[in-house]
């Protein structure tokens, strides 16, 4: 993972964990089309058993609180996490991907955590899943890509639609011209990317698909000054490909060249229904081509309202990095002003499921160059920010909020070959060490 500061310097991340203080619009449409089901569904073998001891004590997490001594400017609140045993019950289901005893060729186990019992309980599922999911936004729906393997070899592979479960409600088989699994609309619509052709990167094609019945409905829209595909690569952004999408497919974020330097690159908005550039972020954020694979992803809220980035006004010292919204009238607001006690990173900030708190990684000034971060949460109204004093290892994932946003899931890779999924309930307060060596899918709502 490559940081970035104002003129994009690379500068080199070492893994280790430091332990200190530690206290206990409108598309298109197109022709819709059924899709046959597939008659060869993913194995399901539900076997419930007892979740299996972690063997992280609380003891080894580490609470690291930051302060904010000789900087009257910074605004910082801490309100440090209490580590507990007894994870908070919710009507909800974790599922997480093990990566325990994985062979080659073999696809790891899926774990589902029932967090409605005071002890959660796991059900172990076995499903050839493949690295491309997404949650409803109403936490009640799952989609992922499941092979069928027959003798060692793919034989078909299917979009797959279940519940909080995994219980299948849709299978459509994947066709070719499919790139990845995006996300979800607003209208709880699949969307799924298309291949894109290297001559024509300015013209993006989606399609979205009802998980109901299955019907699809193509978009279709060009950007008239999108980078030149020739020239300039584009940030990969989780598959989006440089043009970042809102929930309500009506406006998208890209990358766009400098108008006072065209070695440069900036963002701006496009909007999907009146084709056209709504405005573009040269005031806050600009760096050089040669560093777009590292170009920080911007987070859009779950209404489609507004979107946030990290950036840096033009008028401030080098590496001043700060949090900043957008809304879609382009105005701009700096949710933080942390840059003289700490390192914001970039593209790893999640927003909460009513959109009125962000959950980031700050790295303190003492630890940077290092993966090492605090967990942050700012209030886009208050402008609020509470540093909950957690210290993790960087794993380059976001933060997973609970459906009801009252919790959110973390990782924490406290070794070399070792990570773990921390549980944290900002009501409550507590931070629960929930599973070792696995990575979360999504949090549901249980059926």
């Amino acid at each position: 993972m490559n940081r970035i500061r104002k003129t994009i310097h690379v500068i080199p991340l070492f893994a280790f964990v430091i332990a200190c203080n530690v206290v206990s619009s409108a598309p298109v449409d197109t022709a819709t089309t059924t899709p046959v089901v597939a008659a060869a569904l993913p194995t399901i073998v539900p076997s419930p058993i007892l979740m299996d001891t972690i063997t992280a004590t609380p003891s080894e997490i580490v609470l690291n609180k930051i302060s904010t001594a000789n900087n009257s400017d910074t605004i910082l609140n801490n309100q440090c996490l209490n580590v507990t045993n007894a994870p908070p019950t919710s009507n909800t289901i974790i599922a997480l991907r093990s990566l325990k005893n994985v062979l080659p060729r073999q696809s790891p186990d899926i774990i589902l955590m029932d967090m409605s019992k005071e002890q959660p309980r796991e059900t172990i599922q076995k499903i050839n899943i493949a690295p491309s999911f997404s949650v409803s936004p109403n936490g009640e729906l799952i989609t992922y890509l499941a092979s069928t393997i027959i003798n060692g070899d793919v034989t078909q592979v299917d979009l797959i639609i279940a519940d909080g479960n995994f219980q299948t409600q849709k299978s459509i088989p994947w066709e070719d011209q499919w790139d990845s699994i995006l996300g979800w609309a607003v209208d709880q619509k699949v969307i799924i990317s298309l291949s894109r052709a290297e001559a024509s990167p300015s013209f993006v094609s989606f399609v979205l698909v009802d998980p109901l019945n299955g019907r699809q409905q193509a978009i279709h829209f060009s950007i008239s000054d999108f980078p030149n595909g020739s020239l300039y690569d584009v940030p990969y952004w989780e598959n989006w490909y440089g043009v970042l999408m809102d929930p309500t497919l009506k406006w998208a974020v890209y990358p766009k060249q400098s108008n006072v330097n065209a070695e440069m690159y900036t963002y701006a908005l496009w909007d999907i229904v009146g084709n056209k550039l709504m405005f573009s972020l040269e005031n806050i954020f600009s760096s050089s081509w040669f560093f777009i694979h590292a170009s920080p992803m911007p987070t859009w809220s779950i209404d489609g309202k507004q979107f946030t980035f990290v950036g840096v006004r033009q008028d401030e010292s080098p590496g001043e990095f700060e949090l900043f919204l957008v809304n879609m009238n382009g105005d701009i607001k700096q949710l933080t002003n942390l840059s003289r006690i700490g390192y914001i990173w970039p593209s790893f900030h999640s927003w909460s499921p009513d959109n009125s708190d962000i959950a980031f990684f700050l790295t303190p000034q003492q630890k940077l160059g290092s993966d090492i971060a605090n967990i942050a949460i700012v209030n886009t109204n208050t402008l609020n920010v509470t540093d909950l004093c957690l210290s993790v290892g960087i794993q380059e994932t976001a933060p997973i909020w609970s459906p009801n946003g009252t919790q959110f899931l973390v990782i924490d890779r406290y070794g070399k070959d070792h990570l773990r999924i921390l549980l944290v309930d900002v009501v409550e307060n507590i931070v629960f060490p929930i599973a070792e060596d696995a990575e979360p899918i999504g949090w549901m709502v249980k059926p």
